[in-house]
């Protein structure tokens, strides 16, 4: 019997609900700088970005390093860079602008504590794990320890019964760079054929 098709209500479901994270078939080995965790109520709530590198771009493309599957969100948005002195946002004069601590910005932010973001529409909440930019911690209560963020638990998996094979390198990246170099070479050929 040929599967039944779902319902409107359970398409807008399968629609809304989060994509669950795809664990990665390494841990990444670089140090955590940053964190983006998501404020908005809704399905994306409490969805964290991990930054791991001094420069991360924020938009709805697919070119980012955090991307917003947002409407109110430009395909570039933004970008967070860590300096010196510390963490800046800078706004890539997105439509619907970018806010630190409700203020729209021009141009770019120092990053102070931990400060709220809004891109367009999606609230976040900066946290920097640099030790320079955290507040001096508080006296606890014996026997408590303070959690700055909690992090979705990993799903655990079953025992392999033989080692699984290595991941490829640069698979994804490298299978854009071979899309990306077919194109140019179509466009050329058609460039080509005109001037024949």
């Amino acid at each position: 019997a040929a599967p039944s098709r779902p319902s409107e209500a359970e398409r807008l479901a399968m629609m809304s609900a989060p994509t669950p994270l795809a664990q990665p078939a390494y841990e990444d080995p670089r140090p955590v700088l940053a964190r983006l965790e998501t404020l908005n109520a809704g399905p994306t709530r409490g969805a964290t970005f991990v930054l791991r590198t001094p420069l991360a771009h924020v938009g709805r493309g697919a070119h980012n390093d955090v991307r917003l599957a947002d409407e109110s969100v430009s395909e570039t948005h933004a970008k967070l860079q860590r300096r010196e002195d510390g963490w800046y946002v800078v706004d890539m004069e997105s439509t619907n602008g970018t806010y630190v601590a409700g203020t729209r910005i021009r141009g770019e932010r120092r990053l102070d504590g931990s400060p709220d973001i809004r891109f367009g529409g999606i609230k976040m909440r900066f946290t920097s794990t640099d030790a320079a930019s955290a507040p001096p911690p508080a006296a606890e209560p014996k026997g408590t320890r303070a959690i700055a963020s909690v992090e979705r638990p990993k799903r655990p998996a079953a025992a392999p019964e033989r080692p699984a094979p290595a991941a490829p390198s640069g698979g994804r990246s490298a299978l854009l760079w071979l899309v990306l170099l077919a194109v140019i070479a179509v466009v050329g050929f058609f460039v080509l054929q005109g001037r024949a």
